[in-house]
């Protein structure tokens, strides 16, 4: 999954850093690569497969602020999280593949200015996180493809759904919930619900009954 999300990421980036620089746009071509090292910085993490969710959350944050410039401001976003909850732990890019698919199915195509937004709540022993876009939705028969990743191999981060459900049965094997709904011309919700494990305990052998 990560080998499919670095490369066309960087390539389109670094083209349209190369155009911002050719109209003279240096502040935004600065704002950007600022933001891709950040991204790429939290995407390696050292090889660590586990990252806090302050580390998720930058760099989730810098990715949307550089789609936000790809896309001339077509969305806006918030990431609702507070601050305690930062040092918990979840799989590295986790939330940053479904922010991807809300842009690219959900809001690139909508007609309105539309928006995303990443919500992470404590409770019971458990992080609940929400990634919500009120952009275009899916029918029923789209949300069944987007679940079993039936999609062309062109509809860009559309691999995202079905590899998060096998990497969270792999990482939590049934302690954990994923659950989708989406509404034609409403906007669809992602629903996760991971244990709450300080970073600092987690280990990689840690098992799930």
């Amino acid at each position: 999954m990560q080998l499919q999300i670095k490369p066309h990421f960087l390539y389109n980036t670094l083209e349209n850093i190369s155009a911002l620089i050719e109209l003279d746009m240096n502040d935004e071509a600065v704002d950007i690569i600022s933001n891709l090292s950040t991204f790429y910085r939290g995407a390696l993490s050292k090889g660590n497969n586990i990252i806090s969710i302050r580390d998720e959350i930058s760099l989730t944050e810098s990715y949307l602020k550089i789609m936000k410039l790809r896309y001339y401001n077509i969305f806006d976003y918030d990431i609702i999280c507070d601050s305690n909850l930062e040092h918990f732990s979840c799989p590295k890019l986790l939330i940053q593949p479904l922010v991807e698919n809300a842009i690219y199915h959900g809001l690139k195509n909508y007609d309105d200015k539309g928006k995303v937004i990443v919500a992470i709540e404590y409770f019971n022993d458990e992080l609940k996180i929400t990634i919500e876009d009120t952009g275009i939705g899916m029918t029923e028969d789209e949300l069944k493809k987007v679940i079993n990743g039936n999609i062309s191999s062109s509809a860009k981060g559309g691999f995202a759904v079905k590899n998060t459900i096998e990497r969270l049965k792999l990482v939590y094997h049934n302690n954990c919930i994923f659950n989708i709904k989406s509404q034609k011309n409403k906007g669809t919700t992602i629903t996760l619900v991971i244990p709450a494990i300080r970073k600092d305990l987690y280990k990689d052998e840690y098992t799930f009954s």
